[in-house]
């Protein structure tokens, strides 16, 4: 018993039979739809079944073949009405069809995760042939929606109405003609799931297959992540589950960009279209909750790329990320320089080659930052935003060391990875007259001066407001009888326990020249 039915107004539609009894029964039933009188008339050699009690059924017609045989026999329903019946959800093969103004389908869902066309799963039609959209913004066909529990109605399974969902109920081997989205009505009277007050239904198309699409509305965007792909190539992935509608690129420079959109079920929907430049793309297949971009450029040269992508609802998530390549030529020394970089691209990713920089020397505007010695192979990351900027005049110098060929992969992002280490500026000290000053660069960001008494002790702020002098905060002390340990802490984490990336000092002494403790990190005296 078909569970995708049609209307009574006018449609012209096709379909196939291939069913062994010779009588088709139609049952006239569903509670959320009313009975209909009308005999159905199928044209094609002049025959009809008659009804009796609201059953009516169609026989074989004049010049057709015997149902029954294995022939697939075309049809064309012109009168009457086939509601739902609340049976499983199933197939209905279909010859070359018509969507009509006044006409309508009603369709069954019980598993808002499961497969087209299968218990449990959602009603589908399989059309060998094309479907022809006649229906008009002015004569609109309707789309009864009905979920099951199981296959009586009720409330669907794993259906969560923060998610968007993209069912196809129709798909056409030849394609579809005519579609227009405003020639669709969705009645959700039988859809008994409870729905976001901003949420909506709609019929969609891609490709070959017409869509029941849910689309709720949520204004919150996930950080997008940025990872390498290959040598020459980062992804860039954002996922929304309230559905993704279109995306652009806004700044491609020596690089091209492609996209792979997915489903909530993790299935690739879409892959390898073009991203377009300043112009959205809106051939995001319907239910992408998550696209996959892939950057690539050419060469070893810097490369970047401005990324936004869009809901339903007109809301944005965004990314930028700047990516470069460092080899080792002959001479043991590499330099490149990215400019340009607003603040927000804070977030440093360093993956090393095998064989790999032995070295990398950071300067952000001009100030020194320190990454350390690398190992073949490792992943790197930092945060920077201390040194960078407002506006998007910062300029990053990366110098790399090694042998002939060895390499490593630079990324820089808005998005932070885990094991990230906070850049800190470097903090000197001096010997004056009166004690010693200690002094740091002059940065964006605020940092906090603390100190303790031993290594294993807390943590404290040094009551002090920092002299801005030559471009410096200084901090004059006075010493003491007893060792204390400095260190610098972003402000808006200074009562935190973690230390900064970066070096501490530890005084001691009043009379004694300072040298570098490399156990420590520390400068003692």
């Amino acid at each position: 018993m078909s569970a995708l039915q049609r209307s009574a107004a006018a449609v012209a539609q096709t379909f196939s039979l291939r069913y062994a009894p010779v009588l088709l029964a139609i049952w006239l039933a569903g509670p959320a739809f009313a009975q209909y009188s009308i005999t159905p008339v199928v044209t094609g050699g002049g025959g009809y079944g008659g009804g009796v009690g609201g059953v009516y059924g169609v026989s074989q017609t004049t010049g057709q073949p015997a149902l029954g045989t294995g022939t697939s026999a075309s049809y064309s329903l012109v009168t009457g009405f086939w509601p739902a019946v609340n049976s499983s959800p199933e197939t209905v093969v279909a010859g070359n069809t018509t969507w009509a103004g006044g006409g309508s389908l009603t369709w069954q869902l019980n598993d808002a995760l499961g497969t087209a066309g299968s218990d449990p799963g959602w009603d589908w039609q399989n059309i060998t042939g094309t479907l022809t959209i006649s229906a008009t913004s002015g004569s609109k066909f309707t789309t009864y929606l009905a979920t099951l529990a199981g296959n009586t109605a009720g409330s669907a399974a794993n259906f969560n109405n923060a998610h968007c969902y993209a069912w196809p109920i129709a798909t056409a081997s030849v394609g579809i003609s005519g579609f227009a989205a405003d020639a669709f009505t969705v009645n959700t009277n039988g859809f008994l799931n409870p729905v976001l007050a901003q949420s909506f239904f709609s019929v969609s198309n891609y490709n070959q297959s017409v869509y029941v699409v849910y689309t709720p509305e949520n204004p919150t965007f996930d950080s997008p992540t940025v990872d390498r792909n290959f040598y020459r190539a980062v992804d860039v992935t954002f996922e929304h589950l309230a559905g993704l509608a279109a995306g652009v690129a806004t700044v491609k420079v020596n690089c091209s960009v492609v996209g792979t959109a997915y489903d909530l079920k993790g299935d690739t929907l879409a892959s390898g279209f073009p991203v377009n430049y300043d112009t959205p793309n809106t051939g995001f297949p319907p239910g992408t909750t998550k696209v996959k971009f892939t950057a690539t450029k050419p060469d070893d040269a810097a490369a970047s790329v401005a990324l936004f992508v869009f809901d339903a609802f007109g809301h944005a998530g965004k990314t930028d990320p700047a990516f470069l390549n460092l080899i080792v030529p002959a001479g043991g020394v590499v330099e490149q320089r990215l400019t340009g970089i607003p603040p927000v691209e804070r977030y440093l990713r360093v993956f090393n080659g095998q064989p790999g920089l032995r070295s990398l020397a950071i300067t952000v505007n001009g100030q020194p930052v320190s990454l350390g010695a690398l190992v073949d192979g490792e992943s790197r990351a930092l945060d920077l935003g201390a040194f960078l900027a407002e506006g998007e005049n910062n300029t990053l110098v990366f110098t790399g060391r090694g042998e002939l060929g060895a390499s490593a992969f630079l990324v820089l992002a808005e998005t932070p990875t885990a094991g990230q280490l906070v850049a800190a500026p470097a903090l000197a000290v001096a010997l004056t007259k009166e004690g010693v000053a200690l002094s740091w660069p002059d940065l964006p960001s605020r940092w906090q001066l603390q100190a303790r008494l031993a290594l294993d002790g807390a943590w404290e702020n040094v009551p002090a407001t920092p002299a801005v002098l030559g471009g410096r905060n200084t901090v004059a002390l006075s010493l003491g009888a007893e060792s204390r340990f400095f260190r610098l802490q972003a402000a808006s984490a200074a009562a935190a326990s973690a230390p900064a990336q970066g070096s501490s000092a530890r005084l001691s002494g009043t009379n004694s020249q300072p040298t570098l403790n490399q156990t420590y990190d520390a400068i003692t005296w």
